[in-house]
């Protein structure tokens, strides 16, 4: 799984930024790490916001935009916010844990156009120990009716489900989703939670199971996401989300986490921060200076540079200081 040749990657490029509106959520699965920031706030789409916006565009020739949370869906504003975004000519996809079934006609007339579901287990029993808050079984088969019901009701309103599943260790629960996704044609996305040493392992020994075949490697740009494509015998296609190699020396260069790094420059996010505006981050586990700042200090530093030529060279285009 991790040796393919040179002939099965497949470099796409890294055109997209992920925007976090909001941090609150229904679940609390333990190995959340919530786009590295737990403030308790919604992000409002602003024209500041929008102005940044239009400048990753021009600059970075940005085209597409994810909105993850805590729960995108418990944004109370979601519906206009994907408006505004695909009115600006933004491909606005949305990972999802599926909590309200009946919010998805009006995103899917807003404009989105993918919705990535999370989904671990389909036991009750086992879903109920997931979460850092105790959680009853009769709580936890509703949590799953509700985002096995939007999965469906996605897919049947032209929305692109796919369905993410996080593996830890060998006891991980994936053949039960594998099967439905498989049955239901819907993408299977398996990801190695990224704290767990024995979550590569279980992921070989997955594909192994349903004896999957490599059929190609994507690799998003400079950053460190990575995707392996299989095929079942059966022919159902399946990717396996890795985190590979990438770094920015003026953010990783000196960083005492590196050899311990989970993520490496993994792609741009924007947070809402304390005075109601948004910041900038490019790390999951530091909060200094530097890897958590204002769109301004962004804009004028040495890393936005550096992103800035490394996204060119995606496209051949130069960059002229």
């Amino acid at each position: 799984m991790l040796s393919p040749t040179l002939e099965t990657i497949v470099v796409e490029p890294a055109n997209d930024i992920r925007i976090k509106v909001t941090n609150r959520c229904s679940w609390d699965c333990k190995w959340c790490h919530h786009e590295g920031s737990n403030l308790d706030r919604d992000l409002q789409l602003n024209a500041s916001l929008v102005g940044f916006l239009e400048t990753m565009k021009d600059q970075l020739h940005i085209g597409a935009i994810h909105l993850t949370g805590g729960e995108p869906t418990l944004h109370p504003q979601l519906p206009e916010q994907i408006r505004t975004l695909s009115q600006m000519g933004f491909e606005v996809s949305i990972t999802s844990n599926g909590t309200r079934p009946t919010l998805w006609p009006s995103l899917q007339e807003a404009g989105l156009k993918r919705a990535n579901f999370s989904l671990h287990t389909m036991d009750p029993s086992i879903f109920a120990q997931f979460h850092a808050t105790p959680r009853s079984e009769t709580w936890a088969a509703t949590a799953l009716r509700n985002t096995m019901d939007s999965i469906v009701y996605a897919k049947a309103l032209g929305i692109e489900a796919k369905v993410n599943t996080t593996i830890v260790d060998e006891s991980s629960e994936w053949r039960p989703i594998y099967e439905y996704c498989k049955a239901q044609n819907v993408p299977f996305r398996i990801q190695n939670e990224l704290s767990s040493p024995a979550a590569v392992d279980a992921i070989k020994t997955m594909i192994g199971a349903v004896n999957g075949q490599l059929l190609k490697v994507i690799r998003k740009g400079p950053t460190s996401r990575i995707s392996y494509e299989y095929a079942d015998a059966d022919g159902y296609r399946f990717r396996v989300k890795l985190i590979a190699p990438a770094s920015l020396s003026h953010l990783c260069g000196n960083c005492e986490m590196r050899r311990f790094c989970t993520e490496g420059f993994y792609t741009i996010r924007l947070e809402p921060n304390e005075q109601a505006g948004f910041n900038i981050r490019l790390c999951i586990h530091r909060n200094d200076p530097g890897s958590v700042c204002s769109p301004q200090e962004f804009l004028t530093s040495r890393v936005f540079d550096e992103i800035k030529r490394a996204y060119a060279e995606q496209y051949g285009h130069v960059i002229i200081q």
